[in-house]
């Protein structure tokens, strides 16, 4: 059992500020140079865990050496004595007091954001914001060949006022055969990982939901639950379509068919509303006191990029309805050639709107018809030309 004072390597140990995997995480302070850090603790007692978490936090630092990504926890120092295994790790961003050492501080994580959030509840692109840096570090998680299998809001925490993936006590080699392991709800079902998914996916796409509802994940799918937790009236009619937008964003991720889910993080990120400031407007707003109302988007800031997004599903529209115009347009080609070829422009634009299987339909049925009108236009300037258009 830890106790107050033990020192492990120049770190003296301050107070337990959490549970994490199979250990202990404690604040304690540098001998050396007085700087507060987290320190895990994983007992020895349990053998197998123990070396399970040494395998992960070995292949961890590789990848994250490798990679050099900002938004993967960095794990400073690691050793192990005979009552178990420890790593340093840098101390969290922290709520409800500035000092650590206060038992009321606690580590700022995407759970406790949830549950702190009163008044009005985030904006789709704030929670866009928030999700990217983790997409971004699943993605160089996935890209070492390795997966986190534990991805869910009370492993993403804030440093320095970004999110960052923590917790690495699941970490593994990409495979298939492992499949009950994380947290219920967030952890991907076994019919999802045997049909090769990728655990990760299904956790960032359960994060998701509990960013968009306040819920947990047993509530997703379910249209009653779609909304903020102070209903769907709060929304206004822009936010309300980037709610619907979003939830698609989810159902594409953990699709019951391997092809229709996303091929890798980064298209996963590139489905979420595009960034206007970088993650550190909404991160600042995250962490100020939740008693003071957050400050919101001005119709000038947010009216470009909701005209943008109901340009791109009217595009969709009107190009798939000029395309089933071209089926009977062909026939005068002075109609057939701007219904179809405008059809085909339309739907191209609209290939990287949410509703790209109906712009693929208008697509194919442009390219068609535009094709049949230019085939009926050749035929009637031929026999038009060989005087045979009357015979």
């Amino acid at each position: 059992m830890l106790h107050p004072g033990d020192a492990f390597d120049g770190y003296r140990l301050i107070r337990r500020i959490g549970s994490g995997g199979f250990g202990e995480v404690w604040l304690c302070r540098s001998d050396t140079i007085g700087d507060l850090k987290a320190l895990k603790f994983v007992t020895a007692d349990r053998p197998e865990m123990l070396e399970k978490e040494l395998g992960s936090l070995i292949s961890y630092r590789q990848a994250a050496n490798d990679l050099r990504s900002p938004h993967l926890m960095p794990i400073e120092h690691i050793n192990r004595t005979a009552d178990g295994l420890f790593y340093i790790m840098p101390l969290a961003d922290g709520h409800g007091s500035a000092n650590p050492e206060n038992p009321e501080w606690v580590p700022w994580t995407f759970e406790r954001m949830v549950i702190e959030r009163q008044g009005e509840w985030f904006s789709s692109k704030e929670i866009a914001e928030f999700m990217a840096p983790v997409l971004d570090g699943l993605q160089a998680i996935s890209d070492a060949g390795l997966v986190h299998r534990d991805v869910k809001p009370t492993n993403i925490l804030f440093l320095g006022g970004r999110p960052c993936l923590a917790d690495i006590s699941l970490l593994g080699e990409d495979s298939t055969s492992i499949t009950r392991r994380g947290t219920p709800g967030y952890a991907a079902p076994s019919w999802y990982v045997e049909s090769g998914g990728n655990p990760d996916m299904f956790g960032a796409a359960t994060t998701l939901y509990t960013l968009l509802t306040g819920n947990a994940p047993d509530k997703l799918g379910r249209s009653k639950f779609w909304w903020p937790p102070q209903g769907e009236a709060c929304l206004s009619p822009e936010e309300h379509l980037e709610w619907k937008r979003l939830h698609a964003v989810i159902r594409r991720a953990v699709e019951e068919k391997p092809g229709e889910r996303f091929v890798d993080f980064r298209a996963f990120g590139e489905a979420l509303p595009p960034p206007c400031e970088g993650i550190s407007r909404p991160s600042r707003s995250a962490l100020r006191h939740q008693d003071e109302p957050p400050a919101s988007t001005t119709p000038a800031q947010a009216e470009p990029v909701t005209a943008g997004k109901v340009r791109g599903r009217l595009s969709c529209i009107v190009g798939f309805e000029l395309g089933v115009i071209g089926i009977f347009a062909w026939f005068f080609p002075i109609i057939g050639f701007p219904v179809t070829v405008t059809g085909l422009v339309l739907s191209l634009n609209a290939l990287r709107s949410p509703m790209i299987r109906l712009a693929a339909a208008g697509i194919s049925l442009n390219t068609i018809f535009l094709a049949v009108t230019i085939i009926n236009s050749a035929l009637g300037f031929y026999f038009g030309w060989t005087g045979r258009l009357g015979n």
